[in-house]
């Protein structure tokens, strides 16, 4: 839900950039360090990096927003001596 609706305002802010409205399809892939959504995005000719870039930006931002942190591994090391 909120990365649908920051895709959906993404598109609202840059009409010029996107041919239609992303499309989120949803996780793909859960991972130790990652966390992989599928979304679908027609973009005007030429426009497909910075609205990757974009979009991706705008999502992270959103889950921050909300509070929502990003995975990462976290390793304990113990030194025995």
């Amino acid at each position: 839900e909120i990365i649908s609706a920051a895709a959906e305002a993404y598109h609202e802010k840059n009409k010029d950039k996107t041919a239609e409205k992303p499309e989120v399809l949803g996780i793909i892939r859960l991972g130790e360090s990652e966390v992989v959504i599928r979304t679908i995005v027609k973009t005007e000719a030429l426009q497909h990096w910075k609205v990757e870039s974009e979009l991706r930006m705008d999502m992270l931002e959103a889950l921050k927003r909300e509070g929502i942190e990003m995975p990462y591994p976290k390793r304990v090391m113990v030194e025995k001596v």
